[in-house]
């Protein structure tokens, strides 16, 4: 028996009959997400910008986009000879590690600090399992008990519950880890705040499918229509972290200021200037380069009217290298360059005229220019 004349929906019932179409759709939009996610990936490496929470995130964005694929391969096939093998695990991947990626966001991981304190992480750690372990179990309750003659969703279950139950508290620790991060930076408070804001939503979005599946929409719509409203949510999560990371200077609220090399110097010399990998220094933001107010008015007077004529010329600081085997080596090239006045020292690094990086900052800080 078939439900429908067309070839494409004959083998769906009544509440599957446009899954399809939402699939098709959003792999194509994932596709173009993950190309552009390449090109950010490029511009944040080039900076060295390229932090372990953003490359969750391209996790969270491949995972979705195999999920995605997969629902539409199993589409594809069902509706050509009606045999179903369908298979959720990568879409359920992609929301654990994005929930990973919030938590650890919240504490300030990569934006004001390196690592986490070690009750933190096992805490975190501890919590992200219990949060597998239920996903898992809802789908073995899925596949061994449902009955594949009623309508039901994958949600209407006690470990359906028990998932809602989990998000309302990693929503409550998401809510508390920001209140403290934001106390002991509010340099970020703008990043934070619209970070909370807009993933509010994300951590609630099962309950509010839970409610509408349950109270507001009919059975014989159910399916798709919890279908595309989880797919939205995720695209909507997705995208939205994409641009608040994206590295231009328009972004006002771009989180990273401290570079990865920096922090490759503070794990071997347990500090990058006032940097820790526990503590790291007030800064708002750096999607480029930042400059400093030294060579902000050396390029000024460069760029002057022909009647200013004397540029001052900075005070040879005494340099004490922190580390003695990285110590001589970059005294030596700060010694070469700044004989040269070709020498620009910006947060935590070293670079020449031309914007090219020389090396992080292993010596003592230039004095003001006056």
């Amino acid at each position: 028996m078939i439900n429908n004349q067309s070839e494409f929906l004959k083998h769906f019932s009544a509440d599957q009959y446009y899954i399809i179409h939402t699939d098709l759709t959003f792999l194509g939009l994932y596709i173009l997400l993950l190309i552009i996610c390449g090109i950010q990936s490029y511009c944040l490496i080039a900076r060295r910008l390229f932090h372990t929470t953003y490359k969750l995130y391209l996790l969270a964005v491949v995972l979705e986009l195999a999920g995605i694929a997969f629902l539409c391969t199993y589409y594809i096939i069902f509706a050509l000879n009606g045999v179903a093998s369908q298979g959720n695990g990568f879409k359920a991947l992609s929301s654990i590690i994005f929930l990973l990626l919030l938590i650890l966001l919240s504490k300030g991981y990569t934006v004001t600090r390196a690592r986490l304190k070690s009750f933190s992480a096992a805490t975190i750690a501890v919590f992200i399992t219990i949060y597998f372990t239920i996903y898992a179990l809802l789908f073995v309750f899925e596949n061994l008990f449902f009955d594949p003659g009623e309508v039901l969703y994958t949600y209407e279950s006690m470990f359906g519950y028990g998932l809602v139950v989990l998000r309302f508290i990693g929503l409550i620790a998401f809510t508390y880890f920001i209140y403290k991060t934001v106390r002991l930076y509010p340099t970020k408070k703008g990043f934070f705040i619209i970070l909370y804001i807009m993933y509010c939503v994300w951590f609630i979005s099962i309950p509010i499918v839970i409610l509408l599946a349950t109270y507001a929409i009919p059975k014989y719509m159910r399916e798709q229509v919890v279908n595309g409203f989880e797919l939205g949510v995720a695209f909507r999560a997705h995208i939205f972290f994409m641009l608040i990371t994206w590295p231009t200077k328009f972004n006002k609220i771009f989180p990273f200021h401290v570079r990865t090399n920096q922090i490759v110097a503070m794990a071997k010399t347990g500090r990058a200037g006032d940097d820790t990998l526990d503590k790291f220094t007030h800064y708002q933001y750096a999607p480029k380069r930042p400059q400093t107010q030294q060579s902000q008015i050396e390029r000024q007077q460069i760029n002057e009217t022909p009647f200013n004529h004397e540029i001052p010329v900075p005070i040879q600081p005494s340099i004490v290298p922190i580390n003695h085997n990285y110590g001589c080596q970059y005294n030596n090239l700060y010694n070469t360059a700044h004989r040269d006045n070709n020498l620009v020292q910006n947060n935590g690094g070293f670079y020449d005229r031309n914007d090219r990086y020389i090396g992080f900052n292993l010596v003592k800080s230039l004095p003001e220019v006056g």
